[in-house]
């Protein structure tokens, strides 16, 4: 087995991005994994739900993702060749993530928008006590909410938490304990409240 197929055999078992057109500089510069990108870019969705225009907003937030990608592996590159690594980012996340993305956004979208109250919890104690290093915030509107706080769990599915939300008002329902997927030593909840 050549060398480059034994690289791309253990890139491709560590889940990180290996495409024929994406520059090996950058696979050997950056490793980022699949999923680490694909909830980055979740988030960002999450962040602009609101926004009708579909396509403009995958583009934004690839291109966007792609620029931190860029910005990380742009040392030692001619100013030409810093612009063709940009390039070559931007494609590769288009051609890895598009679809999935318009899929998301879809996803997202099939729950309306409503007026209900959606309240988001940081706590230290598991069943709630805010202690004094804990807060609760409340926005009028399911996109709203998710603009606000839907971001910082890209890898939750939102449409399932909102479901649990509306069958059970009022009441905080556990989202995430500390260090579960995000660097906080907090337990986090949400809630709905009926009118």
């Amino acid at each position: 087995m050549k060398l480059q197929e034994q690289i791309s055999r253990i890139q491709s078992m560590m889940g990180l991005i290996n495409e024929d057109n994406y520059p090996a500089f950058i696979r050997r510069r950056v490793n980022i994994k699949d999923e680490q990108v694909l909830n980055e870019l979740k988030k960002n969705i999450i962040y602009n739900l609101s926004q009708k225009d579909i396509d403009a907003l995958i583009s934004n937030a690839i291109r966007a993702e792609a620029y931190i990608i860029w910005d990380s592996a742009n040392y030692d590159t001619t100013e030409d060749n810093s612009k063709n690594l940009y390039t070559e980012i931007v494609k590769v996340l288009k051609n890895k993530f598009y679809q999935e993305l318009v899929d998301y956004y879809n996803e997202m979208r099939k729950n309306p928008d409503d007026d209900g109250i959606y309240c988001f919890i940081k706590h230290s104690e598991r069943y709630g006590g805010l202690q004094s290093r804990g807060f609760s915030e409340c926005v009028y509107g399911w996109y709203k909410f998710l603009g606000q706080y839907g971001r910082w769990f890209g890898d939750l599915d939102w449409n399932e938490v909102k479901q649990k939300m509306d069958e059970k008002p009022n009441e905080n329902i556990l989202i995430k304990k500390p260090l579960e997927n995000h660097i906080y030593h907090y337990y986090f909840s949400v809630r709905k409240t009926t009118r």
